[in-house]
Order: C-alpha cells, then sequence, then structure tokens
C-alpha cells in the first residue's frame, strides 16, 4: 500500500486492498488450529553457543485464541471504516495492518528471543507513527514517556529468564497496570479506529504473557499486595469506565480494568479465566470501540457482545466466573464490582445511538453490520471450540458453578444503569478524585520537573565551561575530583 502510494497517489481502490489482504489473512489464522500444537523455526542463527534459542512461532490453544482475535478485529475495523470516510485513509489501514501482523507475530513468539524481538518493533514502529502525526510538543513527550515505560517491560522479559516472577512484571508494564499511567493523546481522538487497534495490539500482547503464566506456582510473598492491586486497579478503571463521555475517552479505562481482571486471573492461577477475560477485551471490547452508529437492529449486535462478556453460563467469558468464586474475600469484591461497572459502562456506552446512517449507499448498510457481528460471532466461536475440546460442555464444570457471583455483578449493572438514567449520576466526584491519585500525574509532573531542572544545569555548567575562564573551571573542577579520590588512599 505504501509503494503504491508512493507511485500513484491518486489510487482509489486501497480500502478494497487492505480488505482483500486481511480477509485472506483470517481463514489461514483460523484454519491454523487444525493439528495443534505448531512450532514454526523461522531463522538458525549461529553459532549456538552465542544463540541457543533462534527465533521460532508457536501455535497452541492460548496464541491461536488471541491471534485469531487479533485478526477478527483488524478484519472489523476495516469492514466498518466505509462509515468513517472523514476519519480513515489509507494511512490508518497500513497501519493497523502492520501493527497487527508484528502483534500476531509476538502472540505467536514461540520463545523469548522472538516476543522480544516484535515487542521492540511494535513500539518502534508506534512511536513513528505518534511523533510523525502529532504535533504538540506535551502529546509527543507524554507518548515517548508511555512507549518507554512499556519499553521496560523488555528487560523485565530478559530477566524473567532468570526467575520466573519477572515475567509477571514484564506484562504488567506492557499492560500499564504499574504504574497506573494513562496516555491518549488529545490530537488523536478521530482516528478511531486506528487508536482502538493500536491500543489493543500492545495490550493483547501482554495478556498472551498473562495466559502463560501460573503464579500460584511461584513461592512469593507478594500474591495478596499484587491481589490488592489488581482489585484497587479494576474498581477505578470500573468507575472511570462508566463516567467517560463516551466509549472513545474511555477506552484507555476499558483496557486498564480489563487488564487488572486478567492479572488477578493470573495471581490467582487461574489461566483458563485469564484467556477468557483477554478474548473479551479484545472482541466484545473491539465491538464495543468501532460500533459508530448502533441504531435500529444494529443494537442487538452490541447485546451479544455484552452476553458475551458477562461471565454466565457457556458463554465465552464463561471460566471467568471463578475470579469471583466464593467465599469472596475483601479483594475480590473489589474485583467483582469493577466487573459490574465494566458492564454498565458497557451498557451505557451502548445504548448511545451513535451517529445516523441515513443517506449512505446500500453496500455500506451492508458491509458495516458484518463487520461488527463478526466480532461477537468469533468470539463465541473461540469459547465454545476451546469447551468442546476440554469437555467442559460434558465433564467440566457445573452451570451454576460461578453464575451466582456473575448474576449478582449483572444485577448490580444493571441498578446502575437504571439510577444513572433516572437523572442520579454515577459518583463523577469520586472518579476524578480516583483519577488523580491512581493515574500517578502528581509522580510524572515531578518527575518532568525534575528532569527539566537537571536540563538547565547541565545548560548552565555547558555555558560556564565554554565562556572565557572555562579552563580555569575545568582545571578547578579535575583539581577537586583528584583530591575526593586521593582521599581513599593510593
Amino acid at each position: 500500500m505504501l509503494s503504491i502510494r508512493l507511485r500513484r497517489p491518486r489510487f482509489a481502490y486501497f480500502w478494497l486492498l487492505a480488505a482483500m489482504g486481511t480477509l485472506a489473512a483470517w481463514p489461514m489464522i483460523l484454519l491454523s488450529r487444525l493439528g495443534m500444537p505448531h512450532n514454526v523455526p523461522l531463522l538458525s542463527w549461529r553459532p549456538a553457543a552465542l544463540f541457543p534459542s533462534s527465533p521460532a512461532l508457536l501455535v497452541d490453544n492460548i496464541s491461536w485464541s488471541y491471534a485469531v482475535g487479533l485478526i477478527t478485529l483488524l478484519l472489523a475495523m476495516i469492514l466498518t471504516d466505509v462509515v468513517r470516510a472523514s476519519d480513515s485513509d489509507w494511512w490508518t489501514w497500513a497501519a493497523g495492518m502492520t501493527l497487527s501482523g508484528l502483534g500476531i507475530s509476538a502472540i505467536m513468539g514461540g520463545n523469548l528471543l522472538t516476543l522480544m524481538i516484535a515487542w521492540a518493533a511494535i513500539d518502534l514502529v508506534d512511536l513513528a507513527i505518534l511523533i510523525t502525526q502529532v504535533n504538540q510538543y506535551c502529546d509527543r513527550e507524554r507518548s515517548v514517556l508511555s512507549l518507554s515505560l512499556r519499553g521496560m517491560g523488555i528487560f523485565f522479559l530478559l530477566a524473567g529468564g532468570l526467575a520466573g516472577e519477572w515475567f509477571l512484571f514484564a506484562a504488567v508494564l506492557r499492560s500499564g497496570i504499574l504504574p497506573l499511567h494513562i496516555h491518549e493523546s488529545r490530537e488523536m481522538p478521530r482516528w478511531r479506529s486506528f487508536r482502538t487497534i493500536s491500543s489493543l495490539v500492545s495490550t493483547s500482547t501482554s495478556m498472551m504473557l498473562l495466559s502463560r503464566l501460573d503464579y500460584s506456582q511461584v513461592e512469593s510473598k507478594n500474591g495478596p499486595i499484587l491481589l490488592a492491586l489488581a482489585g484497587l486497579t479494576a474498581a477505578y478503571a470500573g468507575l472511570s469506565w462508566v463516567n467517560a463521555r463516551d466509549e472513545q475517552y474511555g477506552r484507555p479505562f476499558w483496557i486498564l480494568g480489563m487488564t487488572a481482571l486478567c492479572f488477578a486471573a493470573t495471581i490467582e492461577g487461574k489461566p483458563e479465566a485469564s484467556l477468557a477475560l483477554g478474548m473479551a477485551t479484545i472482541l466484545p471490547g473491539g465491538l464495543i470501540l468501532l460500533s459508530s452508529s448502533r441504531q435500529g437492529t444494529l443494537g442487538a449486535i452490541l447485546l451479544l457482545g455484552l452476553i458475551g462478556f458477562s461471565s454466565l453460563p457457556y458463554t465465552p467469558t464463561w471460566p471467568a466466573g471463578a475470579l469471583f468464586a466464593f467465599p469472596l474475600n475483601f479483594w475480590q469484591i473489589l474485583l467483582l464490582l469493577g466487573h459490574a461497572m465494566l458492564l454498565t459502562g458497557y451498557i451505557r456506552h451502548g445504548l448511545n445511538r451513535g451517529a445516523s446512517l441515513s443517506g449512505l449507499e446500500r453496500w455500506v448498510w451492508i458491509i458495516y453490520p458484518w463487520g461488527l457481528v463478526l466480532l461477537p460471532l468469533t468470539h463465541f466461536l473461540v469459547g465454545w471450540w476451546s469447551f468442546i475440546e476440554s469437555g467442559r460442555f460434558i465433564v467440566g464444570q457445573s452451570p451454576l458453578a460461578g453464575a451466582i457471583p456473575s448474576a449478582i455483578s449483572i444485577v448490580l449493572a444493571g441498578l446502575l444503569v437504571l439510577i444513572s438514567h433516572r437523572g442520579i449520576p454515577v459518583s463523577a466526584r469520586l472518579a476524578n478524585v480516583a483519577a488523580s491519585v491512581f493515574s500517578l500525574e502528581w509522580f510524572y509532573r515531578t518527575l518532568r520537573y525534575a528532569y527539566r531542572s537537571l536540563n538547565q544545569l547541565v545548560a548552565f555548567t555547558t555555558i560556564v565551561l565554554e565562556s572565557e575562564g572555562g579552563v580555569l573551571w575545568a582545571f578547578l573542577l579535575l583539581t577537586l575530583l583528584l583530591a575526593f579520590f586521593m582521599q581513599g588512599g593510593p
């Protein structure tokens, strides 16, 4: 697409090209489940003494599920962009496809080396896109800070080869739980499709790592502390998601809240629940974020997404009900409350009718609903396929197991929606107070102030040393350093 753009700037079929490319990739990934697991070597690095592992791909139940979710999200993004002609162009589709391809490579990474390379590539591409498209200095600074924190996850992933607990911190830094940073450029809210795919690509790669971890087997005393952090994060993100002006402004909180639930499932040693919550983040989450219009029968499609996210029996998130199994401790109650508020925000934003589709061509009315319905249908397909293979439908847990907490969450969400529609808003003031504390903006302001002060000090020192008396100042500093080191003996 980039090559065609450079050669033929007036080329008018970029959307068709993007749709055909993604439609070709979608069944390939879907059918790769046959005969799993697959180990696909990509390169063979030599010598083996320096490179004991070479880049390779692994297709198993976890990587296949996340890869199907991501390619379906990309296809839905391109198909639904037919109603967002003013907000989408060849650049958004090319960038979205590039990030999605790198994300699938990270999800299917067969070893730490492949995952680290893919994470680094995602960060570099995301940084290049943000720097070239964002003009304000403040937004660029926040973008670099956010991506730097994500980049630290690569070093923790490297350390994870020596101590398993570091894997958890790597996933946490990539997803934004620790520290609680929310980055959203003020210049890019109109790019609904690109911002959705960009944020969910990075999130899916960290959730994949969480789904592979079993923290219950790690001997550590930090489990209760981390579970408390997950509970507070889920409650804070859920409250902010409910009070967001619309789903686009609430997107970072949706991702943060769902990642907190996935994180808690890993801490509790429930990998199936972590996988189910990760898939719900991508597919039902992508549905609410990509739906520009919800008028008429389009609302029924959102209802499918809501059911898939509810964690009721026989829904794709059924395993997530184990996260709220009785007896509940205080932090699990916070997790249940966070889940209820995420449901509340989903319903609240879904009731917003959105833009009107009147006046659009007939083919748009056909393609747009299919782009939306593809997400919940794929969600149920992946979930039920896993249930059948695991025997959950036959000899698995009872349908009532975990259903009571899920039902409580749904009832609580319904009450909150009813209260808000009666003119009694869910406490926005409480959400603002929580944001001022948990978003750590005060910490980032302190870091920026310290950085700028150090910058001014270095600039002042440079001016002094480059002045007429600079040589004398240099000799003075050298003498002081020599005197300092000589105090320690010869």
